[in-house]
């Protein structure tokens, strides 16, 4: 991995052109270490929520009812979105979504391979409140950064 952060950064066309985006060494270093996170724990999450749906009862669910196995889930996976925006006043809240989508969709891809046909929809239903902790929790790690 060493040597290809190296040769990326030795190619003078590829270095100008990250650096054009904002994507340095640290950066990357910081996708992969959340998306290995992230993939963690919705690797736990989302097999568990999906089991969760397909066990519905008679009466249905109510909206209270779907998000509730989510609370925990949400707090645990925006922890390091809020570290991050703390930490470094680079970070932006549009870099998390590449990785969350990313992460989301190594899940997906895994858990299609074990359930046949499995539809999406169940399991992209976890997806919005991943994001929106997400986006609350680097709205809190931004407001506390020192120095402002």
């Amino acid at each position: 991995m060493n040597r290809l952060l190296e040769a990326i950064a030795n190619d003078v066309v590829l270095s100008e052109r990250w650096a054009e985006l904002g994507i340095t060494r640290r950066k990357i270093f910081q996708y992969l270490c959340l998306f290995w996170v992230l993939l963690v724990i919705y690797s736990i999450c989302i097999p568990s929520y999906y089991k969760f749906l397909m066990a519905e009862p008679a009466a249905g669910y109510g909206f209270g009812d779907v998000m509730k196995p989510l609370i925990g889930s949400c707090l645990v996976s925006a922890l390091p979105f809020g570290a991050l925006a703390y930490s470094d006043k680079t970070w932006r809240s549009g870099d998390a979504a590449g990785v969350i989508l990313g992460a989301w969709i190594a899940v997906y891809l895994g858990l299609s391979i074990h359930y046949d046909q499995l539809c999406p929809l169940p399991v992209a239903i976890p997806l919005a409140p991943f994001i929106l902790s997400a986006q609350l929790a680097h709205a809190m790690g931004t407001f506390f950064q020192p120095g402002k």
